[in-house]
């Protein structure tokens, strides 16, 4: 079973689907699975694959991250490295950064961080090196 801060998976795809007035059955169709399927995902027995969380997100007309983590996102993809290292700087538990549609670890967000600093340094250095030029 899948657990964040915001209570379990399960309790957030069934909050989705109740609030979007679908039917379990519905659901299941609209997937291809069987509704006891469904009800596993949602006492957490167990977890929908990628693809399914999407088709039930879009189904229930709620967003995914929010589905999956608990938590708010933004969806863009054409952030500049600035924009980057400002999110990952100042991130608020309800931000989470998504890539290929999957929340990115504390470690990987640690070592994108990382790399955004370096390579703006480098930047900042290529740039005093052309002005003295």
């Amino acid at each position: 079973m899948t657990t964040c801060a915001e209570g379990t998976l399960g309790n957030r795809l069934k909050e989705a689907r109740v609030a979007g007035d679908i039917s379990v059955e519905k659901a299941a169709a609209a997937v291809g699975v069987q509704p006891e399927t469904i009800s596993d995902y949602e006492l957490g027995v167990q977890d929908p694959g990628a693809t399914t969380l999407l088709a039930l997100a879009d189904l229930y007309g709620a967003p995914a991250g929010r589905i999956l983590t608990g938590r708010d996102y933004i969806v863009r993809h054409n952030f500049s490295g600035q924009e980057v290292a400002m999110a990952v700087l100042s991130a608020s538990p309800g931000v989470v950064l998504l890539v290929n549609q999957e929340a990115v670890s504390d470690e990987a967000l640690f070592y994108i961080w990382e790399s955004i600093e370096f390579n703006l340094a480098v930047a900042r250095r290529r740039r005093e090196f052309d002005e003295r030029e």
